[in-house]
């Protein structure tokens, strides 16, 4: 009796709730790390914040910018630099962490398909 040809084997595809938990824990995995260094971050710019905002209010009290003029408008505009700093820098994480899951999910997404497909498909940049 001749002998068959052997069938190549066919991929695993996985499944759609299988590439859900996979976005979903790679994502998760970077959010978890990040909002808790975004948090830190935040916390910390808060607090200098408030305390240099008390400090002004705590001068302008006591009259230390009576013999100084303009002093109290260089504090204040001092003030307005380093919150649009703080947001600056939120902003820059964020985005920074939008640019982890976009790969971190295109890494999952890919992966599944080149896994399926016995290819290396181009990834997206």
């Amino acid at each position: 009796m001749p002998t068959l040809p052997t069938l190549p084997t066919l991929p695993t595809l996985p499944t759609i709730d299988e590439l859900i938990k996979d976005i979903n824990d790679a994502a998760s995995k970077i959010l978890n790390k990040d909002v808790t260094t975004i948090t830190g971050f935040a916390k910390s710019q808060q607090i200098k914040l408030a305390k240099f905002a008390v400090w002004i209010a705590e001068a302008e009290i006591a009259g230390e910018f009576k013999n100084i003029p303009g002093l109290r408008d260089e504090f204040l505009q001092s003030l307005q630099d380093m919150i649009r700093d703080f947001i600056n820098t939120l902003r820059g994480l964020a985005m920074v962490t939008i640019e982890k899951l976009w790969n971190a999910i295109v890494n999952v997404i890919w992966s599944a398909l080149d896994k399926a497909t016995g290819l290396a498909l181009p990834r997206p940049i």
